[in-house]
């Protein structure tokens, strides 16, 4: 199928889906304009003009402005817009990923090539290519995908492919699509995907050839379908900036605690617990010249059972540009000795795959967080599971007071939702630091 029929598939107005379908300015041609201003407030618009806008603020790089028109456009489309709401709900996906860190690749295993390693990909701009092996598409553009490598190879580029399986797969196995890369003599990097979709899927992709293009300040700037000229112009314009560039809209400015605002820039205490798990030989991680986020945990916690797995994400986004995530469990209902084969069963109950240490005794817990809740120093704590960001000194910035935080798209988790974007904007924001 060619990238017009697919958009066509999504959205017959072409223009909202070029820009929507494929989040990112047309390269290749003048973006799509509007007469509409950016600057106009989205809450005096319909759902045509928020679109509109949207679409050309998403063109100009601007992520969140983008974000606030799309959702306004699909909250504010009728029922007979069902493609407008369509094409705003697919963009806003997307916008999940741009600006932002890119996912940890779930590979089944490694068809050409191995995974380069994290350092090696500092300061590179990174093409991920997703592709069928029975695709007749693939076999058409994979002359074009080994020019765009072998032209920029030696310009701190990296190309890899993402062999993916979305049906037939008695004819995608892993020695056939092996003979593939073969066949078609494809010069880059080509891994499997685990399961076939699962970092497809991650990168929000659900039809092939997919693309994500990461720029070398490690953030998602493409993503979506794309025309070979189209993904050339991307390659070429992220080639030329500089990693310290920042995007439209994107500030970097901490956000606000909503409690234990009188603990911002004071130092943390030390921790010095002796029990761990998830570290090499349980000894506990260095923590020198890194951003820490530091996490109060409970097995039979439900909000940190809900909290777990967006813990989980963080670790696996940003340990390697220097994020420590630490889990500090604590027994409830008060302290009390805790036996080294219980602590080690919460841990694995909550599926923990970060740093995690042991404060039977609620002494960490006290110093950091209940002793500055007394009647004397502020109001008292409501809840312990409480997290806090460090920055690389020490000094506590960020303080989530609890209970629990995690992504959602559902309303009656707009707090929590909201909660998680501002600890990861924190953390972008101490990690350039």
């Amino acid at each position: 199928m060619t990238q017009q029929l697919k958009i066509q598939a999504i959205l017959p107005m072409l223009a909202v889906v070029l820009a929507c379908g494929s989040p990112g300015i047309q390269y290749a041609q003048e973006p799509v304009t509007t007469q509409r201003s950016t600057s106009q407030p989205a809450d005096t618009l319909d759902a045509h003009d928020c679109l509109a806008i949207a679409t050309n603020l998403m063109a100009e790089d601007n992520f969140p402005r983008a974000t606030v028109y799309f959702q306004a456009a699909r909250d504010r489309a009728a029922k007979r817009d069902r493609d407008i709401k369509a094409a705003a709900k697919r963009a806003l996906d997307r916008l999940d990923l741009l600006g932002q860190t890119p996912p940890r690749l779930s590979v089944h295993e490694w068809l050409q090539g191995s995974m380069p390693p994290g350092s090696t990909l500092q300061g590179k701009v990174l093409l991920l290519f997703f592709f069928e092996s029975i695709d007749p598409e693939a076999k058409h553009i994979i002359g074009a995908m080994n020019s765009l490598y072998e032209r920029n190879r030696k310009n701190d580029f990296e190309f890899i492919g993402i062999a993916s399986v979305l049906g037939d797969d008695e004819h995608q196995q892993p020695a056939d699509i092996r003979q593939f890369v073969s066949d078609q003599r494809i010069h880059f990097r080509v891994a499997l995907d685990e399961g076939g979709v699962m970092t497809l899927h991650t990168y929000k992709g659900r039809s092939l050839p997919h693309y994500a293009l990461i720029d070398r300040a490690g953030r998602v700037r493409r993503l979506g379908e794309y025309s070979m000229d189209e993904i050339d112009f991307a390659v070429r314009k992220l080639l030329i900036e500089s990693p310290d560039m920042a995007l439209p809209g994107s500030t970097r400015v901490m956000p606000q605690s909503r409690d234990g605002r009188e603990l911002i820039d004071t130092r943390a205490p030390q921790l010095t617990q002796k029990t761990w798990a998830n570290t090499p030989d349980n000894l506990p991680p260095d923590p020198q010249g890194k951003v820490r986020l530091i996490r109060f945990l409970m097995s039979d916690c439900p909000y940190c059972r809900a909290t777990s797995p967006a813990l989980n994400r963080i670790h696996t986004d940003y340990a390697d540009r220097g994020l420590l995530v630490v889990g500090i469990y604590h027994p409830k209902p008060k302290p009390r000795d805790v036996p080294d084969d219980e602590f080690r069963r919460a841990i694995r109950r909550l599926e923990a795959s970060f740093p995690c240490t042991l404060d039977a005794d609620w002494a960490y817990l006290e110093k950091i967080w209940l002793e500055s809740g007394t009647a004397k120093k502020g109001p008292a704590r409501e809840f312990t599971s409480a997290s806090f960001l460090l920055d690389k000194k020490g000094r506590i910035r960020f303080v989530h007071p609890g209970p629990d935080f995690f992504p959602s798209d559902k309303p009656e988790h707009a707090r929590q939702n909201q909660d998680y974007l501002d600890l990861r904007a924190g953390i972008e924001k101490l990690l350039s630091e």
